[in-house]
């Protein structure tokens, strides 16, 4: 980008203030990825507000966090807002210049309450929503069936939603919002935050497969907004993991490196005496022979690297982790394997698998042939067009 893009860009954002509003907690890793900080680059004067402490107890906060001390974002300029009062009274001081990022609006977004959505549209707030996840649309007939029937409801709900811009990826993503969204708005295709898009130098550098980690001790999110476990037999499920990577191993002659997330920093390796590496995940799965998961975002870097999936299940997930697994692997063309049963044929057949279908994922979930550039950039591009 030339200094003269540069400048302008800078001049264009410097008179306006964006307030980036979480009502749930949100990870540092996300905030990077959403580049929270960035924006101040581009010339915006930018805030964060959460009403996290309105809608969460000070015990399901301290137990979504206990898994890292480094988990949550954090910044010298996030204003904590106690009440819904004094979130009004914040908005009904806010310019009519400035702009407002829901990125999350906590238990209420999945409820029939609307008061931030009143408040936001009573106090004319210029605010701007997302919908980067486009869902997953079943084969089944049946699952189908539920699945229209979900979109019908969600329209009915977003009818209260009157953003002046929608975010979204892939061209499933756009015919999402288009239907889901009845008020009128701009929107703005970016790409995924899920993928890292820019080919980097290998955190690893001899061959390796690698196991997406998804820190079954602690959910972030369980205590907050349900109660159940992901997995009723951690103990158990990490005995069945590591002999099916201990197969994986000696069936490939290479080792099974683990990417991690920051959610959970484990005292003691679970995973026996294979290595770890912490915050690499998309890196790993760009350089690495073959990619081992369940349902984790981070699984479609693959899509993007055109690297073969082993998808596992495990009998002791709860329903909703098992429901995920069997609806997510059909974008990659696979069906998941019983962490009990996997064989070498399986293994081989994985292995080998025709990655060729991946480009229809990668344009209907992540990103459309027309977008080009960061997540940052094209956001601030949309920014500057409000």
């Amino acid at each position: 980008m030339s200094d003269e893009i540069e400048t302008r860009k800078f001049a264009a954002g410097r008179s306006r203030k964006l307030i980036i509003y979480f009502g749930a907690p949100v990870s540092s890793t996300w905030a990077d990825r959403f580049g929270f900080e960035a924006y101040r680059e581009y010339g915006f004067r930018v805030e964060f507000w959460t009403t996290r402490d309105v809608f969460f107890t000070p015990e399901q906060l301290a137990a979504s966090r206990a898994g890292s001390k480094d988990y949550l974002f954090r910044s010298k300029d996030l204003i904590e807002i106690r009440s819904f009062d004094e979130f009004e009274e914040r908005l009904r001081a806010v310019d009519a210049d400035t702009l407002f990022w829901v990125i999350n609006r906590g238990p209420i977004e999945s409820s029939s309450d609307t008061r931030d959505l009143d408040l936001l549209n009573g106090c004319n707030i210029k605010y701007i929503d997302k919908h980067l996840l486009p869902y997953h649309v079943p084969t089944h007939p049946y699952r189908k069936m539920r699945y229209y029937g979900r979109e019908l409801k969600r329209r009915r709900y977003n009818s209260k939603r009157k953003p002046v811009l929608v975010l979204g990826t892939g061209r499933l993503g756009r015919t999402q919002v288009r239907w889901t969204f009845p008020n009128r708005f701009v929107y703005k295709s970016v790409p995924s935050l899920d993928v890292l898009w820019e080919k980097k130098a290998p955190e690893v550098t001899s061959k390796y497969a690698v196991y997406v980690d998804e820190a079954m001790q602690h959910a972030p999110d369980s205590p907050l907004m349900i109660d159940r476990p992901g997995c009723d037999d951690v103990e158990g499920f990490y005995g069945r993991l590591n002999c099916i990577l201990r197969k994986v191993e000696d069936w490939l002659g290479i080792p099974v490196v683990v990417g991690a997330s920051n959610k959970y920093h484990y005292v003691e390796n679970p995973f026996g005496d294979r290595e770890i590496v912490v915050e690499k995940t998309q890196n790993l799965i760009q350089h690495a022979e073959i990619v081992i998961g369940h349902c984790s975002a981070a699984l479609m870097q693959a899509i993007v690297d055109n690297k073969a999936v082993m998808m596992l299940a495990e009998r002791r997930f709860a329903e909703r982790k098992q429901r995920k697994i069997f609806e997510q692997a059909p974008l990659f063309g696979t069906k998941p394997i019983w962490t009990e049963q996997l064989t070498k044929a399986e293994l081989e057949e994985v292995k080998n698998h025709d990655v060729s279908r991946y480009r229809r994922t990668r344009l209907n979930y992540l990103r459309e042939d027309e977008v080009a550039g960061g997540f940052v950039e094209n956001v601030v591009e949309a920014l500057h067009g409000i």
